[in-house]
C-alpha cells in the first residue's frame, strides 16, 4: 500500500501495526506536545525511503497497562508487550514535524465524517447527472449543503446541546416556520417547540431582526 501510494506521488500519513519491524520502541521520545488535554511524547526517524513517527499517549498507556493488570488479577491469560503500551506509529513519505503528522492523522476522522454526512444524511450519493454543467451544479450544491450542516453542528456544540438534538432535528423543526405575505412579509405562527429551541440556541434574536426588517 505505502509503496503504491508513493509510486503515484500521493502524499500520505498512515498508521503502522504495532508489530511492524520498522518500529524501534527503544527510541527516545524527546519531544512533547498536548492534544486535547492529553500529553503526547514523540520522535521521528528515517525508515527506508520513508519517515516513521513514533508517539506515546500517556493516557492510553495508563489505560492499557491498567486493563492488562486488572485482567491478570482476574486470573485471565492475556498477552501484553509493555514497551508497546500507549504507542502509536505513523509512516509518511513526507518529512514533517511530529506534532503536525499526528494532527494530520487525527483529522482523518473529520474527513471520514464529512463523507458519511454527504452519503447518508444529505444523500448526495445518488446523483442524476446528464451533463458536465449538471455535475458542476451538483458538486456546488453538495458543498453548500455540507457547509450548512457543519455550521449548524458547530452551533449545537457551542451551546453543548449536540447530545440532545441533532442537526437533522434542528433543520426539521425550523422547516416548520413559514413566511406569509400580508401585504408585507412576516412569519406565520411559530410552533412552541421551535420557539424554545430558538431561545436555547440564542437564534431568536436573529429571527426577531428578520421579522422587524
Amino acid at each position: 500500500l505505502y509503496d503504491d501510494l508513493d509510486k503515484e506521488n500521493v502524499k500520505f500519513v498512515l498508521p503502522l501495526p504495532r508489530d511492524d519491524k520498522r518500529i524501534s520502541y527503544e527510541e527516545e521520545l524527546s519531544e512533547v506536545f498536548e492534544y486535547r488535554d492529553r500529553i503526547i511524547k514523540s520522535t521521528s526517524y528515517p525508515a527506508g525511503s520513508y519517515r516513521l513517527y513514533l508517539y506515546e499517549d500517556q493516557d492510553l498507556k495508563h489505560t492499557e497497562t491498567k486493563n492488562y493488570y486488572k485482567l491478570k488479577l482476574d486470573g485471565k491469560e492475556v498477552s501484553f508487550n509493555e514497551p508497546w503500551a500507549g504507542k502509536i506509529a505513523l509512516l509518511s513519505n513526507e518529512k514533517l514535524d511530529p506534532e503536525e503528522a499526528y494532527l494530520i492523522w487525527k483529522n482523518r476522522g473529520k474527513i471520514e465524517r464529512a463523507f458519511d454526512v454527504l452519503q447518508n444524511l444529505l444523500e448526495t450519493d445518488k446523483p442524476y447527472i446528464s451533463s458536465e454543467d449538471v455535475f458542476r451544479g451538483y458538486l456546488f450544491a453538495s458543498f453548500i449543503s455540507l457547509t450548512g450542516y457543519y455550521l449548524v453542528l458547530n452551533h449545537l456544540q457551542t451551546y453543548e446541546v449536540n447530545n440532545k438534538v441533532s442537526v437533522k432535528d434542528v433543520l426539521f423543526e425550523f422547516s416548520k416556520i413559514r413566511i406569509e405575505d400580508r401585504g408585507y412579509l412576516t412569519f406565520s405562527e411559530i410552533p412552541k417547540k421551535v420557539r424554545e429551541l430558538a431561545e436555547e440556541l440564542e437564534v431568536d434574536k436573529i429571527m426577531h431582526k428578520i421579522w422587524e426588517s
